[in-house]
């Protein structure tokens, strides 16, 4: 594998590729592969160089089966798996060929041929070269995971609509006439149908024997076949040669005879550079295509052959490639998915076949162009006619079945634009439709992770059971939302509507406070912080508290600079949400009638009433046997130490033995522990009499598991084990029910814990 931003060090051809069980896979399918590589250059090369290119389409092959030669070359070599097969792509080069055929059109009337030819092929190298220089800059900053972010269905309409342009370059390359409205009628002349028809009908019935037949030599060896009938059926018709050529049949005769025209710094002296500079996007969209469509071959072959593949080191490897490939004007090429996995069906997953199939494009090179010039226009118009005809196949008529609709439908409206508008604008509706689905798809994605309130969610404030049967009872006026994610405009507006609409129910308790908990918020868009600000001036009109807890330093800048600031009356802040609730519960209970007021110094039978509700939460209890519980729970405490504390003192230590049990008779005392760095973590805080601590540690006999420390002037009993012991010899009504009472404090734990685990699981 790579590191760093290197490419990867050849690893070999194999494990023991010259052995003869590998060897015989290897020459075989290199062979293939080779003779495909040259067949597909062909087809690019002729239907790039078309039309005013035409006399120069000897050169026009040439250029592409040397890009070939060095693309499947460096791809054999640095690839991080072996059996990677890399080469000219049918997708880049059906947008290459819709610009240059953009570019001839931008260039002046007074241009000549080899003006126009020059012009071409040096905006061919500069695709090429900038290209490569995307693939390679990509995979250097290890992005190759984030070109995986463009939608399946975009991607799915940009090949769709790659598979039009080659169909109709297909087309237009056997006929010698544009595919368009305005020449239909021409092109379905009966003359002009023999030129196109028959190749459109054998690349149907080669895909359909291929998808019946699965074997790497039906591709090859159907073209073979039908280049060997078409000359038997031309030859037999009393045909030479000569006339097909001269008739337009054959792809020659080639001016010259030469595959090969290096351009000199006298060429580029006639390059027409307006027309160039006028292709930009389009030179932009291939690179961006290319990266895309090389990562969807990647992964396909990852899941082909089960393993892993490293993505960045595959694009460095491309780019390279496609560097070097543009010193000689080759096309834009990358790994392939369809002869990469042909290596590894037939076993010759290594780098060998790609060797053996660049020896083969280099025989090709080296037969010449009066060789290449007799092939056929109508097989090449077929082979092109079937890659074109695949995306189709794939995108639209099997992905009428595999796609949800909205994909699907998005998949033909690329595919439309490009065959009635143009590819850069069908490339430009992609990107947009992109950013919709993401603001769409992320849109659903619920910014709200928990929706509260009082009475099922409260803070770590042990109140007395007075003022928890408040706040039960009025719970329901704090409106509780943990929000989390990125906060844009589309979940912002579904926030803005949640409060709203609970501020305007009328069947529930009116709200006073609404508590956004932002601990596991990244951040807010602009839209946002307006919809905060909205927020903020329907807390005004309506007198409610907008408490904003846990927010990050960079989220809290955002919405103070926003006007969503600490300083308005109507905005609270606070680091917890823990902290920020028990701010409401507080303002809740200022304003709660007081039936009872606490003593200062709370007697044994007032800490005995207290301990009686929780007892009488158990089930209901007669007044007669609850006048009888309460002497009993008077003699209980009669067994506690009074313990007088002055605000700091530390009740208990962390890890200390738990020999004592303490009741609260009044004060306020908070619970936490300390980390390795002095800092003191609050877990709760305790205040009200009748509250019960430590018990948990006291019956199991363990130690100390948090600090307990006296925040206001407190008054404790306590009970030892020895003044259990004691109570329990002497007294076993009154250690009876201190076990009940423990009992119910316990159980009553749970019972909160399980309804708050249950309202956050919904």
């Amino acid at each position: 594998m790579a590191s760093g931003n290197a490419i990867d060090e050849p690893q070999g051809l194999g494990n023991a590729p010259f052995s003869l069980q590998r060897l015989v896979p290897s020459l075989t399918a290199g062979l293939v592969i080779g003779l495909l590589e040259v067949a597909t250059a062909i087809s690019f090369a002729a239907l790039i160089f078309n039309g005013a290119l035409a006399p120069f389409a000897s050169y026009g092959i040439g250029y592409a089966i040397i890009g070939a030669i060095i693309g499947c070359t460096v791809i054999a070599l640095f690839t991080s798996w072996p059996g990677f097969v890399g080469g000219n792509q049918d997708v880049s080069a059906a947008i290459t060929a819709l610009m240059v055929a953009s570019l001839i059109g931008a260039m002046p009337a007074s241009a000549t041929a080899e003006h126009i030819f020059i012009t071409a092929v040096v905006a061919i190298a500069l695709t090429t070269m900038l290209t490569g220089l995307f693939l390679l800059a990509t995979g250097h900053f290890d992005l190759g995971n984030l070109a995986r972010f463009l939608p399946y269905p975009v991607i799915g309409g940009f090949l769709a609509g790659s598979g039009w342009l080659l169909i109709t370059g297909a087309v237009s390359l056997m006929a010698d006439v544009p595919v368009d409205l305005a020449h239909l009628p021409e092109l379905l002349q009966r003359d002009m149908l023999a030129r196109w028809l028959p190749g459109v009908l054998l690349a149907i019935v080669i895909m359909v024997i291929s998808n019946r037949i699965d074997h790497y030599l039906i591709l090859p060896g159907l073209l073979l076949l039908a280049i060997i009938a078409y000359f038997v059926v031309a030859w037999a018709a009393g045909f030479t040669t000569a006339e097909l050529s001269a008739g337009g049949w054959l792809l020659g005769p080639f001016e010259g005879g030469s595959l090969w025209k290096p351009l000199t710094p006298g060429d580029l002296r006639g390059v027409y550079w307006p027309a160039v500079m006028s292709q930009v996007a389009t030179i932009a969209a291939i690179g961006l295509i290319s990266t895309a469509s090389l990562l969807l071959n990647a992964g396909a072959v990852e899941l082909a052959v089960d393993t892993d593949i490293d993505l960045n080191n595959e694009l460095r490897v491309a780019g390279a490639a496609n560097m070097l490939a543009s010193i000689t004007a080759g096309l834009v090429g990358f790994q392939q998915l369809s002869m990469s996995i042909l290596n590894y069906r037939v076993r010759a997953n290594n780098r060998f076949t790609g060797i053996v199939g660049v020896a083969v494009c280099v025989l090709a090179l080296l037969a010449g162009a009066s060789f290449l010039g007799l092939f056929p226009k109508m097989i090449v118009g077929a082979l092109l006619f079937l890659l074109g005809l695949s995306f189709i196949v794939d995108w639209v008529i099997e992905g009428w079945s595999r796609l949800p609709r909205i994909d699907f439908a998005i998949v033909v409206t690329i595919l439309l634009v490009t065959a009635f508008v143009g590819f850069l604008q069908a490339v430009t509706l992609g990107l947009v439709l992109a950013v919709v689905l993401f603001v769409v798809g992320y849109s659903r994605v619920d910014v709200v992770r928990h929706e509260l309130t009082g009475a099922t969610y409260q803070s770590r404030v042990v109140r007395s059971r007075e003022e928890e049967r408040f706040l039960r009872q009025h719970g329901e006026e704090i409106y509780i939302l943990q929000l989390q994610g990125f906060v844009f405009f589309g979940t912002a507006e579904t926030l803005l509507k949640l409060v709203r609409r609970r501020a305007q129910h009328a069947a529930q308790a009116p709200l006073s406070a609404v508590v956004l908990d932002l601990e596991q918020v990244s951040g807010l868009d602009t839209t946002a912080i307006n919809r905060f600000s909205i927020m903020k001036l329907m807390a005004h009109t309506r007198n409610l508290a907008i408490v904003v807890c846990g927010a990050n330093e960079r989220v809290r800048t955002q919405l103070e600079r926003g006007g969503f600031g600490k300083e308005d009356r109507a905005v609270l802040y606070f680091d917890s949400t823990d902290q920020g609730v028990a701010w409401c519960e507080e303002r809740l209970l200022a304003r709660r009638p007081r039936s009872k007021v606490q003593p200062e110094t709370p007697a044994p039978a007032f800490l005995a009433r207290e301990l009686m509700v929780i007892l009488a939460a158990e089930r209901k209890i007669p007044e007669a046997e609850q006048e009888k519980q309460l002497v009993i729970l008077e003699g209980m405490i009669s067994y506690f130490e009074r313990l007088d504390i002055a605000a700091g003192t530390k009740v208990i230590s962390q890890g200390e033995k738990a020999d004592a049990l303490f009741l609260l008779a009044s004060g306020q005392l908070t619970t936490g522990y300390t980390l390795p760095d002095e800092t003191f973590v609050r877990l709760e805080t305790v205040h009200g009499g009748g509250r019960v601590l430590g018990e948990i540690g006291f019956f199991l006999g363990g130690e100390r598991t948090a600090d307990v420390v006296a925040q206001k002037p407190t008054t404790l009993y306590r009970l030892t084990r020895e003044n259990l012991a004691r109570m329990q010899k002497e007294n076993h009504q009154a250690a009876s029910l201190l076990h009940r009472l423990i009992a119910n404090i316990l159980a009553e734990r749970v019972v909160r814990l399980t309804d708050v685990v249950r309202i956050l699981e919904r």
